[in-house]
């Protein structure tokens, strides 16, 4: 994802910013899962103070950083987070899971 703006009338800052999502799941004959999660991403501006809150980097909750309440992290110029999961099959939609999560914006 790429997104900015260049300073105009209806922009009053010029700002550039990436994001990049990157998921990967294996299952296994046993019906078991493997997840890993990762996500990076930078604004470039100036004046990252006059960048409006909806435009800034946030991260927490059940999507990113399990145990933080959602988009509790940040806000920030940066962006990285990842995440290692592993399911095991119980019965029928049952699934156990254990986790490993990090994040900082």
């Amino acid at each position: 994802q790429l997104r900015g703006s260049l300073k105009n009338a209806l922009a009053p800052l010029n700002f550039l910013q990436t994001k990049v999502d990157y998921k990967l799941l294996h299952t296994f004959a046993n019906r078991d899962r493997a997840l890993v999660r990762a996500t990076w991403g930078y604004t470039i501006t100036n004046h990252l103070n006059e960048l409006p809150l909806s435009l800034n980097f946030l991260t927490g909750g059940s999507q990113s950083v399990r145990g933080f309440s959602f988009q509790s992290i940040g806000p920030g110029r940066y962006l990285a987070g990842g995440s290692v999961e592993y399911q095991k099959y119980v019965k029928h939609d049952w699934y156990g899971a254990v986790f490993y999560d990090m994040g900082m914006a």
